[in-house]
């Protein structure tokens, strides 16, 4: 049987483990990754909106997100192609 020290050893140890863990995570690939190119070409050449964006994704493609979640995704791969260019 373990004391109260020890197991508050364990927690402890337990505690900076899960910490380690969470320092600089990566986080998973998004929802709109596979659309990258149908939402460019929305957005730019066709002219849509986010929020028409939305409703195409969630129409044809039945992905459920937000306007803003769009907007971010594609300001944020713009940014990341325009040292690519």
């Amino acid at each position: 049987m373990y004391s109260l020290k020890e197991e508050s050893k364990q927690i402890k140890k337990l505690n900076e483990s899960l910490k380690r863990g969470r320092k600089g995570g990566v986080y998973g690939k998004s929802k709109l990754r596979p659309y990258k190119t149908e939402i460019f070409k929305l957005k730019d050449e066709l002219g849509h909106s986010f929020y028409e964006i939305r409703l195409w994704l969630k129409t044809f493609k039945k992905i459920k997100v937000s306007r803003s979640c769009i907007s971010n995704f594609y300001y944020r791969e713009k940014e990341k192609n325009k040292g690519g260019l």
